[in-house]
């Protein structure tokens, strides 16, 4: 996909990146999602739904945080988290934004899709031009598989006319071989939808990355001396920095190639 077609079709998109299972790479692939639209459309405002320290780190002013109120609140009041929400919403009826991304914390998951069915999320952002991607990621893992199976259930309850897309974030493992349940769950992840990678990188890459503070996509596209120094300050010997750099490069034309295969269709811009 072409810059041109880039800047012509990611206009009016929410994107919301969710999982209930931790530690398969969510907030990364939101932070190599939104860098890789940040080459070639205006920078657009990022919700953390419950804190994420990294993406402050990677994006800055852009990204600004809600936080759900604690079980005890919610007990006492039922309509507590979409009264949170609320200000989110607000942004999507005005439509303050041409695009929005979400990055929703794997132990409130279930809640905020319960409260986007009360909300009437998916109507709001129809009546405001907008449309919904939905990121699934999950590994290798049987646990990951199942719980996405799960939240993928739900979000097509709550958003049903959601564009779903479930994310395999590498780790080494293989799916070829899954016991019987899981591959049944990995066929209803993936069946009938349009599925990408996101490619492993090197335990010694992802740490050498979260040193410096810049996200790995970040890093990746700095020029190699640029590069070279920053993982230079951040103690890596000179050897190990260009062998690093070598390998961030390598992950990011792997991710934009999965990038570019998501199915944005520009006819549906003409008749938002």
């Amino acid at each position: 996909m072409s810059l041109e077609l880039v800047t012509m079709t990611i206009r009016s998109w929410i994107f919301i990146f969710i999982s209930e299972k931790g530690g398969v790479r969510k907030s990364a692939t939101l932070g190599a999602f939104v860098a890789y639209l940040f080459e070639s459309v205006p920078p657009f405002p990022i919700f953390e739904v419950d804190d994420q320290p990294r993406l402050k780190r990677w994006f800055g002013r852009n990204v600004e945080t809600v936080r759900l109120p604690d079980h005890e609140a919610v007990r006492h009041d039922d309509l507590a988290d979409q009264a949170v929400l609320a200000p989110l919403l607000d942004n999507i009826l005005d439509k303050t934004a041409e695009n929005i991304a979400i990055d929703v914390a794997g132990s409130v998951d279930a809640r905020f899709i319960e409260a986007l069915l009360m909300m009437d999320f998916g109507g709001a952002a129809r009546d405001s031009g907008y449309r919904i991607a939905v990121f699934v990621p999950y590994t290798s893992e049987s646990d990951a598989i199942v719980l996405a199976s799960r939240t993928i259930e739900r979000v097509s309850v709550a958003l049903p006319d959601a564009l779903i897309i479930p994310v395999h974030a590498e780790d080494g493992g293989s799916l070829r071989h899954l016991p019987g349940k899981t591959a049944q769950h990995l066929t209803s992840v993936t069946k009938g939808r349009t599925s990408i990678r996101h490619p492993r990188l090197l335990p010694r890459a992802l740490a050498a990355a979260e040193a410096t503070g810049l996200s790995p996509y970040h890093l990746a596209s700095m020029p190699t001396s640029e590069a070279h120094q920053i993982l230079g300050a951040a103690g890596l010997p000179r050897a190990l920095a260009r062998g690093v750099h070598s390998e961030l490069v390598i992950w990011q034309d792997h991710i934009r190639r999965e990038f570019d295969r998501l199915p944005f269709d520009p006819s549906k811009d003409a008749a938002a």
